[in-house]
């Protein structure tokens, strides 16, 4: 981590010392009110940074030849996930966001006015259009250019932490009963459509194993093993998942149809391919059956609540899931219709008040005990 020495190296400029020893010099100019100091972009010499500060003090509103722009903390974000070897769906996703970064602050403003301020009026200009659900994506975009921006010495604190961001409420997903879910499976089966089987197959083994879209399209033919398990690359790394007999025989049906054990066992040139053919299949029977509910993310609530609803072990949960936190697990846990009915009885005898006759016999014996 970078560490500030305690004097400056001239007037008006910071030295900063990273931890391979090299050094970046980042001159301050006087801000609005007494005291307070406006930091410009870190640059590697002295000299370029007494520059720097000159300039800025000749014409404030200038935009310096040194200073990192929005798109220009957007391409080293992107060249930080290539070399990190980011999924690429998520790098589709970041891409996607940091076009409507663009088109809200401009590709060339400076990286160093990303103030609070401005964000907070960005904000409120996204909730007319927006969601708070797409907002908070806008957020998680520009934390990952900001944090970029703050370990290349381009920033020297987050802006982010300073706005008030909207709450994103949760909304509950329907969950698809068992004997709802086997309905399916057999409408679907038994339709006569060409490659029903295979959309059989596709259907039951994520709600039979709770696999998250993008995990099924890295899934190929070797990857299920003879000990009945399938090796699975999850979202929080590489994990051996046991299979049940109804996971298995989906997925046997599935490879059998990819053929080689080398082929991926949805067909796809590309992940982004493969896991926009497994949206498809879900897309195509919830409207053919009229069930919204049917859906990748859906079939994984329903695998999740369905082992809480049959163990009392979280930890059997968690590991089942491949999720790291409880509070993850919990978020995907649907209360069952008997367990609300249960809850509303607690309310009720709760929020009940005593009878008269009753809590005259209590004033009684409370003077008995203090007399």
């Amino acid at each position: 981590m970078a560490k500030r020495s305690s004097k400056p190296s001239a007037p008006g400029v910071i030295t900063r010392t990273r931890g391979d020893g090299s050094h970046v010099f980042i001159a301050w100019i006087p801000a609005g009110r007494a005291g307070a100091k406006r930091y410009l972009p870190a640059v590697p010499t002295l000299q370029q940074a007494i520059d720097l500060r000159a300039r800025a003090l000749r014409n404030l509103d200038a935009l310096p030849e040194h200073g990192v722009t929005l798109q220009g903390a957007i391409d080293a974000t992107v060249e930080e996930m290539t070399k990190r070897r980011v999924r690429p769906g998520t790098q589709d996703w970041f891409a996607k966001e940091s076009a409507a970064l663009v088109r809200a602050f401009g590709g060339g403003m400076l990286l160093a006015k990303l103030r609070p301020s401005i964000l907070e009026h960005a904000v409120a200009d996204w909730l007319e259009s927006v969601s708070p659900s797409t907002v908070a994506h806008h957020r998680r975009a520009l934390g990952l250019l900001v944090s970029t921006a703050i370990k290349r010495g381009w920033l020297l604190e987050n802006p982010l932490a300073k706005v008030a961001w909207p709450k994103v409420e949760a909304a509950e997903r329907p969950c698809l009963t068992p004997e709802r879910v086997r309905e399916l499976v057999h409408a679907i089966r038994s339709s006569g459509r060409e490659g029903a089987a295979w959309d059989a197959a596709l259907v039951e083994l994520l709600f039979a194993c709770g696999l998250r879209r993008a995990e099924v399209a890295r899934l190929r033919v070797r990857d299920l093993r003879k000990d009945g398990t399938l090796w699975v690359q999850g979202k929080a790394g590489n994990t051996t998942l046991p299979l049940g007999s109804v996971a298995r025989q989906a997925v046997e049906h599935l490879a059998e149809h990819a053929g080689e054990p080398d082929a991926w066992l949805i067909p796809g040139a590309t992940e982004q391919e493969r896991a926009a053919k497994v949206s498809a299949v879900f897309r195509s029977w919830a409207a053919a059956l009229r069930e919204p509910a049917l859906t990748p993310h859906g079939a994984r609530h329903h695998f999740i609540t369905t082992l809480a609803r049959n163990t009392s072990d979280l930890r059997s949960v968690m590991a089942l899931a491949r999720h790291k936190t409880p509070a993850m697990s919990l978020r995907y846990i649907h209360a069952a219709a008997e367990h609300r009915e249960l809850l509303a009885a607690v309310d009720a005898s709760l929020s009940k008040p005593p009878s008269a006759k009753r809590a005259s016999k209590r004033r009684h014996r409370l003077r008995v005990v203090a007399g």
